[in-house]
């Protein structure tokens, strides 16, 4: 009797020891899964952070890129609209040139506009300040020649307003020195110059690699 007692025993323990050593091998099984999907979890986080920082990246040069063109255009606009208004002789086909010249300007002011409002930094903010102060001061000038500032701060023209207006009106606007367009293009050269900075310094911090500066894939490109 003692003997199938003992026996039962050793059995029950033996078995019992299976168990724990069964349930042990799952908790660590277990938890390698776990560590490794934290793991893929943590490499998916970082997939997804890398490529919105590309995008990221990639807008923002996008926008410095306007930025830099939209003044570069705008300043040799007003330039030509200068030269134009010191002539003494004018004729109608001068008219009809500066009313070209001032649709391009509106043209290259609200890209210029709504690329420094869509930039974060604080310098943008102050380039695109001083450009809407400078055109509110003449928000009555401007009027007067069918060019209205929007709610956004953008510009938008009455063609027919403009065609009405006097040439000396129009002149006086943006065709002379001191004038809004003399005065906004006395902005430009700094605003072109700080977002040429900003794209080399992007050049140079993410321009090598599998993506260009642009966020393009470099073997994409090759295609």
């Amino acid at each position: 009797m003692d003997t199938n007692i003992r026996a039962a025993r050793f059995l029950a323990k033996t078995m019992m020891m299976k168990s724990a050593v069964r349930s042990r091998s799952a908790k660590l099984h277990d938890k390698e899964i776990t560590t490794d999907s934290s793991k893929n979890e943590k490499k998916t986080q970082s997939s997804s952070s890398s490529a919105l920082d590309r995008f990221t990246k990639s807008k923002q040069t996008t926008l410095y890129e306007k930025v830099e063109k939209s003044s570069d255009d705008l300043s040799v606009n007003i330039d030509k609209m200068l030269e134009l208004g010191k002539k003494t002789d004018s004729e109608e086909k001068d008219k009809d040139t500066m009313t070209a010249y001032i649709n391009e300007f509106v043209s290259d002011y609200n890209t210029l506009y709504s690329s420094l409002n869509s930039l974060s930094d604080t310098l943008s903010s102050v380039f695109r300040d001083q450009l809407g102060k400078i055109t509110d001061s003449y928000a009555n000038e401007l009027e007067k020649l069918g060019i209205t500032i929007a709610d956004n701060g953008e510009l938008t023209i009455a063609a027919d307003t403009l065609k009405a207006a006097e040439y000396s009106d129009i002149k006086a606007v943006f065709g002379a020195a001191g004038g809004y367009a003399d005065e906004i293009n006395g902005k430009l050269g700094i605003i072109s110059k700080s977002a040429s900075s900003s794209l080399e310094s992007m050049d140079n911090l993410y321009g090598t690699g599998l993506y260009d500066k642009y966020g393009n894939n470099a073997y994409y490109n090759n295609w």
